[in-house]
């Protein structure tokens, strides 16, 4: 049962989606749960056991409360009718052992689209793989993807389809680091034209670009575009600029925005 739950809570990260996974961790006296024992739970099921009975029922309204908080924490339950004086929370139960729970939340991964599979893309992705996110890298020559050795989802497609019926959750971060800048502004115009509500839009670019870009963008779009979301050049000032420091700043850019860390020297506003 153990793998069947860590094999659904990927499937569900992977779709977007948050879940609680429940653990029981500590056991004390007559008892229905053990040691060891898992439930995962989301907004539409559960999935695994802890015990049955009340303790399960008490764990999955505790879960549901936790899939809206979004706070891990542990709990312990008195499986007992009688009121108790700590923190411990008394269950009707006849069985009067102790059970400590662990309620883990786990937030939905994170997306990544890297448009563009060369030598900064494919870095950055091999950097971001190690910080979880899922990662998906879309490039329109099919050579690109025999070079990509990563776990992560690969498209070949035409920059101006691509991508095109597949399911975007809102909130991904965009990276642009195509072969050619033609490429490159179809690929952020696209952005910008859908329904896609990135949190972030990367793209690899030289400052001396970077008005040209946006005056382009104000007269191709119908709609103003948003152009807090663009950061571009993208990347934090490393002072580097071969593929990987590169890679390495516009990683590092990403996780701190990510993690709403200010103070940074973002390339796009120097």
């Amino acid at each position: 049962m153990t793998y069947e739950i860590l094999d659904r809570l990927n499937e569900i990260l992977r779709s977007g989606s948050c879940a609680v996974l429940v653990t029981i961790v500590g056991v004390e006296g007559s008892s229905p749960a053990r040691v060891g024992g898992k439930m995962l739970v989301t907004h539409d099921e559960s999935l695994g056991t802890i015990g049955g009975g009340a303790l399960e029922q008490a764990a999955l309204r505790e879960a549901s409360e936790i899939l809206i908080s979004g706070r891990s924490q542990i709990l312990e339950y008195k499986l007992s009718e009688d009121p108790v004086g700590n923190d411990a929370t008394s269950i009707d139960m006849l069985c009067g052992g102790n059970v400590k729970v662990f309620f883990e939340y786990i937030p939905p991964r994170k997306r990544l689209y890297i448009w563009g599979g060369g030598h900064v893309g494919k870095a950055l992705a091999g950097l971001m793989n190690e910080s979880g996110f899922d990662i998906t890298i879309i490039d329109n020559r099919e050579v690109t993807r025999d070079s990509i050795r990563l776990d992560c989802r690969i498209v070949i497609d035409d920059y101006n389809s691509a991508m095109e019926g597949v399911s975007v959750n809102p909130g991904g971060y965009f990276v642009i680091a195509t072969h050619e800048h033609e490429y490159d502004f179809t690929v952020l115009k696209r952005i910008y034209e859908s329904k896609w509500e990135p949190a972030y839009i990367g793209m690899v670019a030289s400052r001396k670009k970077r008005e040209a870009i946006i005056d382009k963008l104000n007269v191709d779009l119908e709609e103003k575009p948003n152009i807090d979301l663009l950061y571009t050049p993208a990347g934090l000032d490393l002072g580097g600029n071969t593929p990987f420091e590169i890679a390495l700043s516009i990683a590092s850019e990403i996780i701190a925005l990510s993690k709403s860390k200010i103070g940074h020297r973002h390339l796009r506003d120097l």
